[in-house]
């Protein structure tokens, strides 16, 4: 059972929101009090550096939880900014309700850990991915694994998230393509 249709059987309280293209739904330095489940749209995670450089980490479509964890768990402020770069449409739980209801389920709590364990071993892998390929081999493997969604990102957002500048990812997508 997915999260979010598990937290519906539990009849944890859920909300929904609507996010405009470009508004930020998480902001850098704030905490994040809810888990949100994309219905429709798409959405980014970034880093704002001092020197104002926005760096995109990781993109979220429909189907996916999104948060900043560390912020949502530890109730510290958010390093990352989380932003729409489609409208949408999204389900949450906010962090109360959320903590309430794995204190009263272990299923809720094995299924949150096998979420978490499996978005650590997607960060691994990138961050592996980041050493051991080149931005064009990177690129590569996102339009193998992505094609169905990688259209619908920006291409600046996807130079940031492999590193490299708009000029250089406009040129290495000429070179595939």
């Amino acid at each position: 059972m997915a999260l979010l249709e598990m937290l519906k059987a539990l009849a944890v309280p859920l909300s929904t929101k609507k996010v405009a293209k470009h508004e930020t739904l998480v902001e850098q330095g704030v905490v994040t009090e809810e888990l949100y489940f994309i219905h429709q749209g798409a959405l980014r995670m970034g880093h704002l550096t001092p020197d104002g450089k926005e760096v995109t980490v990781q993109f979220f479509f429909e189907g996916s939880q999104v948060s900043v964890i560390r912020s949502f768990i530890d109730r510290t402020p958010s390093q990352y900014f989380v932003e729409a770069i489609e409208d949408c449409q999204l389900i949450y739980v906010k962090r109360i309700d959320f903590i309430q209801a794995m204190d009263k389920n272990e299923q809720l709590k094995e299924l949150v850990l096998q979420v978490l364990l499996g978005r650590m071993t997607n960060y691994s892998e990138l961050f592996l991915s980041r050493i051991q390929y080149s931005p064009e081999e990177r690129y590569r493997e996102l339009q193998e694994r992505y094609a169905s969604v990688l259209h619908r990102v920006p291409d600046q957002y996807l130079a940031s998230y492999l590193g490299i500048t708009p000029v250089s990812f406009s040129r290495i997508k000429k070179r595939l393509t």
